[in-house]
């Protein structure tokens, strides 16, 4: 019921369509696993040159060889599939626990972000490599990992000059990031800190979840940022 509650709750809150959706709609698959054949054939030629486009070869060619080589089953800029993919995730049996965002380790959060779907590339912040000077401090995060994800379409001329940049040193702005506090009050109050900058800096977004404080990229529509947060609610609060 909690799943089914935090899933209607965000898709309450997105468009119904978009005019990014360039690809034809993914399917559910019998495994219950979302994946749209022609995205993936039009993305990865050499699959598409060995296989054709049949939809049966390409999925299972994603499912023993695809996935581990960190191809996408469908567009992560489109709204509609991850839409769905929601849709999917919130009807099947598994079991959700929001205490697994109480405190959660660096470790812990690293390893989740890696099941998200579009996430490309993952960095923890240190002591000395940390942009906000927060690591480890009184009031300050446990950890704050940034990550890169493959919906944001960066104007040209930012993606030049992030080139050369880490992830850390690429910031929100590449994907987003999770903050870890000790406790949901501090979490809160670096939540309420971001309200009252971000409008003047950034329209990325930022969501407290258990004691992390969650955010995603500027270059994400808002619909994109509900869906790409709920996902990795998801994914932090799975049980396994």
């Amino acid at each position: 019921m909690m799943k089914k509650a935090m899933v209607a709750a965000v898709l309450s809150m997105m468009i119904a369509t978009s005019p990014m959706i360039v690809f034809a709609s993914p399917k559910v698959m019998a495994d219950g696993c979302v994946f749209d054949p022609q995205y993936y054939a039009e993305t990865y030629p050499d699959v598409k040159a060995a296989l054709g486009t049949d939809e049966n070869l390409l999925y299972n060619h994603y499912k023993l060889n695809g996935k581990a080589e960190g191809r996408l089953p469908y567009d992560p800029a489109d709204e509609a599939a991850a839409q769905q993919l929601l849709m999917v995730e919130a009807q099947k049996p598994k079991q959700y626990d929001m205490k697994q965002l109480v405190k959660p380790s660096q470790t812990f959060v690293e390893e989740r972000l890696a099941l998200v779907p579009g996430i490309t590339g993952i960095q923890s912040v240190t002591e000395d490599h940390d942009p906000n000077k927060k690591l480890n401090k009184v009031g300050g995060y446990t950890s704050s990992t940034y990550f890169t994800y493959s919906g944001v379409a960066m104007d040209p001329y930012v993606r030049n000059y992030y080139a050369n940049k880490d992830i850390v040193e690429i910031g929100n702005v590449g994907g987003g990031n999770i903050e870890a506090y000790r406790s949901a009050k501090e979490a809160n109050v670096r939540n309420v800190y971001l309200d009252e900058v971000d409008p003047y800096i950034s329209t990325g977004s930022h969501t407290v979840a258990g004691t992390c404080v969650i955010r995603t990229s500027e270059d994400l529509t808002a619909t994109q940022q509900n869906i790409l947060t709920q996902q990795i609610i998801n994914a932090l609060a799975e049980k396994k």
